[in-house]
């Protein structure tokens, strides 16, 4: 959030990337790399020449050699009358040290139904021995490729000879699908793999956005409804020394990436991989000698707006290609480990089936699509006696080593279900792909069931389905992919989702400044009128946040704390440790750990503790040492001066963290990922014998003033909390402009979920504040602070004092507002270490105190 920074200026600003171009240490870990020990521990796993992976790569045209009927559009009246680009079938093979293989194969195609993709599936076990779990077909699902098998054949009114043609189409594009599958494990060679994740943002939600208003939306900030910009990508290299870059690192030979959205750009008469071909294209073009493969994500409510232009197509594609650049610049993780895969076929029921009598009336329709699916179900009926009641929907997951889980679901399956996964499985190393194995229809979420519209029932028409899904259907994919990602060692299938709520799923409030209201069970909503009604409230509050900011992770997914100590600083008063702790399987946090000296007769004395978080500088944690241009910003040294022991960490991006990779993440956001840093810095504090664990309190300005209040809301462990400069009632910070919230630094959802709306995030910071409550909350709000408006806080206040009046805890709960601007002037600062005091029972130091 630009708005938010101290010093000024682009923090990375003058950072050169080209020598960076093979970073295979993550961010978060760039603290220790000032020791050469484990600087070599953290790239044991990758040498040159020396991996043990082996991959292999083929590819095949599979561009209609005569005229024959596109897919994608019932609107079209002729055949493809031209080509502009090749379509292609392409295969990876990989395979680990055990000798366990995978195989990928991307399709130019709108999709493949299960009869064809069984016929292929069956020969490539025949032929290779490959089990069905390990082979994917994916298609890119673009709408300028030929009919295929069965696929959607409601939609088309083809003649006899324009049907031949699609059946000698399918049966010679199944033969060369086995052939390039057979040619890829033929093509198995030593291989360096890594992962990265980038961003590219030309999808839109079409259901929840009007096309013709798109560029005005996207120029105004206000896109609606959920999106995913997350672009997955897996890089395999050459080890071999006569295969280097410019650099010296190993040439890329296959780049395989993914991007939820629709490849509809096209709707014309030629040939074309729409943009996922576009994207191939200019990856290929990037990295000379390299094959690049596109997946689709869960991209059936997304569309490319705008569209119709074969120049648009092309640039969708080079964004797709900058994204990817880029991402493998900034961060190449190794990927290292074993194969391991899944496959199911789960019984999804339709809500109804027709009688024969129901049908036979459909056939007399003027709607010439459903009279066609009726004429198909009474073949059906007539072939099987009957219509089933369900359909067997395939879910197969893989699990690429100690890297992504990669989930590849049937049918155009609409983003709720990659944000869910996403939610409940981690962010960066969950990888969802959709139109996989069979595309037999839309799969709409729970959400988009009971809306209606296409997506939730109408195109059901067109692929001859007998009626929408049944409401469970989200359930039974989520269930089962759950218990596969499990099975391939990822979280247990019922392990809640939260430490803190059940779910992350927020219920709707139409006032979130209003504090004096709670749902009940029947979800109506009732005045609040006992600490139990705001408990009520509150819980929904948390998992309202964790809407926005991604989920808590529970106390089991973090690793031991493993703090190191890197040295060690006196100063009058105090000393302090260079210090970092570990707080998941990839992240360490760097900090610096301020301890008060203490006389003999105090030195058995348990002592209070407070988490100093930073504003934003690339000083990071300096600047609560009051090493930074500005002052009034030093409150880590004074109250270690105080007599309290403190911990200031870097917040990622900043400091020692500065380039913290957030598109990697577990996390969803970078505000969870800091929340779930502080919360391990409170462990720290907690585990020492010095601190009194019941006496810890989070201290913080501007960016760190927000997060001190984000972090006291999801940790009890800290009783009182300082806030300055650190919020406002989101429509009045900057008039309600929340582009400055939705960076990766902060809350990414509030652009791609909330289209940067005040009126439809789920939560609001007067909630924030007031779930603080009973614990102690100061908070420093300046009249002349340009970021966060003084008189939002004004507004909300007297709400807040209802609710700590509520609990009891009236004088736990301070605001000031001092005359001057973005600061945390010496006299409310003052005033913040004796609220700490009090509501902490801390007895101030006399010798260093500041005077």
């Amino acid at each position: 959030m630009s708005n938010f920074c101290e010093s000024g200026g682009r923090i990375l600003e003058g950072v050169g990337i080209a020598g960076r171009r093979r970073q295979i240490v993550h961010r978060s870990n760039l603290v220790v790399c000032i020791f050469a020990a484990m600087v070599l521990s953290s790239i044991s796993g990758v040498v040159h020449g020396q991996s043990v992976w082996k991959v292999g790569v083929a590819r095949e045209l599979i561009t209609p050699e005569q005229p024959m009927w596109m897919s994608g559009y019932g609107s079209r009246d002729r055949p493809a009358d031209g080509k502009l680009t090749e379509l292609w079938a392409k295969a990876m093979a990989i395979e680990d040290s055990q000798g366990n293989r995978l195989v990928l194969v991307t399709l130019d195609l709108v999709g493949i139904d299960h009869e064809t993709a069984a016929r292929i599936q069956s020969r490539v076990a025949e032929q290779v021995g490959l089990p069905r779990k390990a082979l994917v077909l994916s298609t890119s699902h673009t709408h300028s490729g030929p009919v295929v098998g069965n696929c959607l054949r409601s939609m088309y009114f083809l003649d006899g000879s324009a049907w031949d043609l699609v059946d000698q189409y399918t049966s010679q594009l199944e033969s060369k699908v086995v052939d390039v599958v057979t040619r890829a494990i033929a093509d198995l060679r030593h291989a360096e793999v890594g992962w990265t994740v980038g961003r590219a943002h030309f999808a839109v939600n079409r259901r929840n956005n009007v096309e013709s208003k798109v560029p005005e939306l996207r120029s105004a900030q206000r896109l609606n409804g959920p999106v995913d910009h997350d672009v997955p990508i897996l890089v395999v290299r050459d080890p071999s020394e006569e295969n280097r870059d410019a650099t010296d690192s190993p040439k890329i030979r296959l780049v395989v990436c993914g991007y939820a959205c629709h490849a509809t750009v096209l709707s014309g008469y030629q040939w074309c991989g729409d943009w996922p071909g576009y994207a191939q294209s200019a990856l290929e073009e990037r990295f000379p000698g390299a094959t690049a493969m596109v997946w689709v994500g869960c991209g059936a409510d997304q569309n490319p707006l705008p569209r119709r232009d074969v120049e648009l197509a092309k640039q969708y594609g080079n964004e797709i290609e900058q994204a990817v650049a880029a991402a493998i610049e900034r961060h190449e993780i190794p990927l290292n480990g074993s194969l391991d895969s899944q496959f199911a076929e789960v019984p999804i029921e339709f809500a109804m089936v027709p009688t024969r009598e129901q049908l036979e009336e459909t056939l007399k329709s003027s709607n010439r699509y459903e009279a066609a699916r009726a004429r198909l179900l009474l073949e059906t009926m007539d072939r099987d006696g009957q219509l089933q009641t369900h359909y067997r929907y395939p879910i197969q997951t893989w699990r690429l080593g100690d890297g992504p889980t990669w989930v590849f679901l049937g049918g155009e399956v609409v983003v709720d279900y990659a944000l869910r996964l996403k939610q409940e499985l981690g962010a960066g190393k969950t990888w969802v792909a959709g139109y996989c194995n069979d595309v037999m229809a839309y799969i709409p979420s729970r959400r988009v069931l009971q809306e209606g519209g296409y997506e939730g029932g109408g195109a059901m028409v067109y692929y001859g389905l007998p009626s929408p899904w049944g409401e469970s259907i989200e359930e039974q994919i989520i269930q089962e992919t759950r218990r596969q990602v499990a099975q391939l060692g990822g979280p247990a299938s019922d392990q809640p989702v939260s430490e803190h709520s059940r779910s992350i799923s927020p219920r709707s409030y139409p006032d979130h400044q209003d504090l004096t209201v709670w749902r009940d069970d029947k979800d109506a909503l009732q005045p609040i009128e006992s600490p139990a009604n705001w408990a009520s409230r509150r819980a929904d509050i948390l998992v309202a946040m964790q809407a926005v900011m991604g989920r808590l992770p529970t106390e089991d997914e973090l690793a031991p704390l493993d703090v190191q100590i890197r040295g060690q600083e006196d100063f009058d008063g105090y000393a302090r440790l260079l210090i970092s702790y570990r707080v998941d399987a990839i992240s360490q946090v760097p900090a610096h750990l301020y301890l008060p000296r203490s006389d003999e007769a105090n030195n058995k004395q348990k002592r209070p503790a407070v988490l100093a978080l930073h504003p934003t500088s690339p000083l990071g944690k300096g600047v609560v040492a009051g090493e930074g241009p500005k002052e009034n910003r030093n409150y880590a040294v004074e109250l270690a001066k105080r007599g309290y022991v403190v911990l200031a960490p870097d917040y990622p991006s900043f400091g020692e963290l500065a380039d913290y990779d957030f598109h990697t993440d577990p996390y969803l956001s970078g505000t969870m990922r800091a929340i779930v840093n502080h919360r391990r810095g409170i462990d720290l504090l907690v585990a020492r014998d010095e601190v009194d664990a019941n006496r810890i309190g989070v201290i913080g300005h501007s960016l760190g003033g927000h997060n001190a209040m984000f972090v006291g809301v999801f940790d009890e462990r800290i009783r009182a909390v300082v806030s300055s400069c650190g919020w406002d009632p989101f429509n009045f910070y900057y008039g309600g402009k929340l582009a400055g919230w939705a960076s990766d630094r902060y809350m990414p959802r509030i652009r791609e979920l909330y289209g940067l709306d005040p009126a439809q995030m789920p939560f609001d910071f007067p909630e924030v504040a007031a779930a603080l409550a009973p614990r102690g909350f100061f908070s420093c709000s300046p009249l002349r602070d340009a970021n966060f408006d003084a008189q939002g806080v004004r507004l909300v206040e007297p709400g807040i004092r209802d609710v700590y009046r509520l609990l009891g805890a009236e004088e736990n709960f301070i605001v000031r507002y001092p005359d001057s601007e973005h600061d945390f002037p010496e006299a409310t600062r003052q005033q913040s270490y004796e609220f700490l005091d009090r509501v902490l029972a801390a007895q101030p130091s006399v010798v260093g105190a500041p005077q």
